[in-house]
């Protein structure tokens, strides 16, 4: 029988490690896929770093489901992992391979007519959404970031926010991610025009107010 780790092309203490405390399955099983739940894919993409006794690694992760099976215990229907293991340390380098193996993945077992696609702000991110043709979106995680750097504060964070927003509007950070949750958008953009006018209207931080219209692009 073919060695696991050599057609994975993973190095072989990464591979080993892994199996040994079962932390990752690189077999992964298709004959059980719902095609027909398949019109809209969603694909999560990020990397990270590793430090191994034969060097530093990036390690590149694609995860693509088509939805839940059961949404209040995240079971997700028809989920791929993709790891790439990569030594190079420029962002772009290699990512064509990657590229490659989920289109050839997505083609086969999805085919679907939408694929949306999350992750952080990374350029590399954007550009592999670009070749495999996905509406692009920003994670939950990283644009609540970026929302609360632009609203939020506290007393030792962003007290820039504070000078400008404490007066008039206050904390603003909760009641987004309150329309947010509620999928209250029109309200969510509707606040987010009225801090621009707000500061238009007061002369205050130009940044500010291009901060706040590069999040209404997001």
């Amino acid at each position: 029988m073919e060695n696991e780790a050599l057609k994975s092309k993973i190095p072989y203490d990464i591979y080993y490690y892994y199996l040994k405390i079962k932390y990752i399955t690189f077999m992964l099983q298709y004959d059980e896929f719902l095609l027909a739940k398949n019109q809209t894919i969603q694909i999560e993409n990020d990397d990270a770093f590793i430090h191994l006794n034969t060097g530093k690694y990036r390690v590149r992760m694609v995860g693509i489901h088509s939805g839940y099976t059961n949404e209040k215990e995240h079971k997700l229907l028809n989920k791929t992992i993709i790891f790439q293991f990569d030594k190079n340390p420029l962002i772009y380098e290699n990512i064509e391979n990657l590229t490659i193996k989920t289109k050839e993945i997505i083609n086969k077992f999805y085919a679907p007519k939408t694929i949306n696609l999350s992750g952080d702000g990374a350029r590399c991110i954007t550009k592999f959404s670009e070749e495999i043709n996905a509406i692009r979106h920003y994670d939950k995680f990283h644009f609540h970031k970026i929302l609360f750097n632009c609203f939020g504060y506290t007393s030792k964070k962003n007290k820039e926010n504070k000078k400008l927003f404490d007066t008039n509007f206050g904390n603003q950070f909760p009641l987004f991610l309150h329309f947010l949750t509620n999928k209250k958008y029109e309200k969510f953009e509707n606040l987010l025009l009225k801090n621009i006018e707000f500061l238009k209207k007061n002369k205050l931080s130009k940044s500010k107010i291009l901060e706040i219209k590069a999040l209404l692009k997001l």
